[in-house]
């Protein structure tokens, strides 16, 4: 969950992650809702309020009414003093939808989330709000006018965004349950995986369709998933998120044509004095793998392409990696299955 909602953060979050169907942005909401409950606790707004009884006499605030009249006594007499209090900061709907929000989040997610949460909400000894869970977002709606500060206005985007989010299931599914887990694999092993470069992409050629005119357009081109570069050695990286153990869940032959594709215009792109390998990166549990290389032969096993290599990564190591910006060198593995 951790590399998730920091997948969401990177990712980007337009409009604060409203789509209830992108779980990504929505764990990166959730964890920045409850980084900001440490930092700040539950919100407030203490502020002084007029009051009928009560309170303290708002001396300026009373002259400002009318005069006193003067009594025979030499004392002044007042139609009305004003009076004012301090209420407390947290008597106010948006903090009670706010403690609220961070309750019901530490009910369904403490288990990945930042430790000491829970107490922060303790402290702000907040009651349970009689606002009806389904009238949360109209009102955070109306308030969104009322709020001035930009750290309180992020906040209130924040838990909108939870609320439109998790509007229906209260959002743990939708957080947990994730279906393309493909595309924060892919971003992990880019950042991961050492000497990783984007030099490449000027290179790379672009289909040119040329009209009966002479003009052309340009159509999108090639994009591996990651191009690894050491030197004169180059590594076109294609990330795999399945297990590639059996050949049920071995690539497709459109995915092999591929990569030998990438690394054909690559080396061509680059010239004569650079190599260039393909690899497929799975993941598995232990970092190894029944394969090491698959490449098109004939039935004699006589090669008709270069080798594309097999390398297992364990995804536990991936994440922690990631989390903690540190990389993992596959080269040794690849000059292993370039010489067999």
């Amino acid at each position: 969950m951790k590399v998730i909602a920091k997948f969401g953060m990177l990712a980007g979050r337009s409009g604060f992650g409203k789509d209830g169907k992108d779980p990504y942005k929505l764990a990166s909401v959730i964890r920045e809702l409850t980084d900001d409950l440490l930092d700040h606790g539950v919100h407030s707004a203490s502020g002084v309020f007029e009051a009928e009884h009560g309170g303290r006499i708002d001396w300026k605030g009373t002259f400002r009414e009318g005069s006193p009249r003067i009594l025979e006594d030499g004392s002044y007499w007042f139609k009305k003093l004003k009076r004012n209090s301090v209420r407390d900061g947290h008597e106010n709907h948006l903090s009670l939808i706010h403690a609220g929000i961070m309750a019901e989040i530490l009910r369904d997610h403490d288990w990945w989330l930042p430790s000491g949460a829970w107490q922060a909400l303790d402290d702000a000894n907040i009651p349970e709000t009689a606002i009806p869970r389904e009238e949360w977002s109209t009102v955070l709606d109306r308030l969104s006018d009322s709020v001035f500060r930009d750290r309180d206005h992020e906040r209130l985007c924040l838990m909108k965004a939870y609320v439109d989010c998790t509007s229906s299931g209260h959002g743990k599914s939708s957080v947990c349950g994730i279906s393309d887990f493909s595309t924060v694999w892919e971003k992990m092993l880019r950042d991961v995986l050492r000497h990783s470069s984007s030099e490449w992409k000027s290179l790379l050629p672009q289909p040119r369709w040329t009209k009966r005119d002479g003009t052309s357009d340009f159509a999108p081109g090639l994009k591996p998933d990651v191009v690894l570069s050491r030197g004169n050695m180059h590594v076109v990286a294609d990330a795999k998120y399945y297990d590639a153990v059996s050949e049920k869940t071995l690539p497709s032959l459109s995915d092999l044509t591929k990569q030998e594709a990438y690394r054909k215009t690559l080396e061509q792109a680059l010239g004569g004095n650079h190599s260039v390998a393909s690899c497929f990166v799975f993941p598995s549990k232990e970092g190894t793998g029944p394969y090491a290389t698959v490449e098109m032969s004939d039935r004699n096993g006589n090669p008709f392409s270069e080798p594309t290599g097999c390398v297992y990564l364990s995804t536990s190591d991936v994440m922690t990696a990631w989390l903690e910006g540190k990389t993992i060198d596959i080269f040794p593995e690849v000059e292993f299955f370039r010489k067999r």
